[in-house]
């Protein structure tokens, strides 16, 4: 029984002095914790980098003045009732006659279906 128990230990302490540079490394790196919720981390903004183009939402060049100010509008799946698939309504702008503010409303003749690819 001690005998074994002994080379056990021997053969972990085998493994440790025999690990290579990297081995060793992987090994601390693992067991620090918020190192590897950091490394999740960054996995995911290197992620994002990498497919910027496809995750945006618009060109990085396309402006339009008449809609800058506008809310996000909200994405519908039914259109009076009847499935339509993913799309936004028209943005209507209008003043309102007191504040003089711009109001944006949905206007809900104007479908505009969202395309993935």
């Amino acid at each position: 029984m001690v005998l074994q128990s002994v080379q056990k230990i021997n053969n972990k302490e085998e493994e440790f002095y025999l690990a290579s540079q990297w081995t060793l490394m992987r090994r601390k790196f693992k067991k620090h914790k918020l190192a590897m919720v950091s490394l999740w981390v960054l996995g995911f903004l290197y992620f994002v980098a990498l497919f910027g183009d496809f995750i945006a939402p618009s060109n990085l060049t396309a402006y339009n003045s008449k809609i800058m100010n506008a809310p996000p509008t909200k994405i519908h799946m039914f259109h009076e009732g009847k499935y339509v698939g993913p799309f936004v309504y028209g943005i209507k702008m209008e003043r309102d006659p007191v504040t003089k503010r711009k109001i944006y409303t949905e206007n809900k003749d104007e479908i505009y279906k969202i395309k993935w690819f």
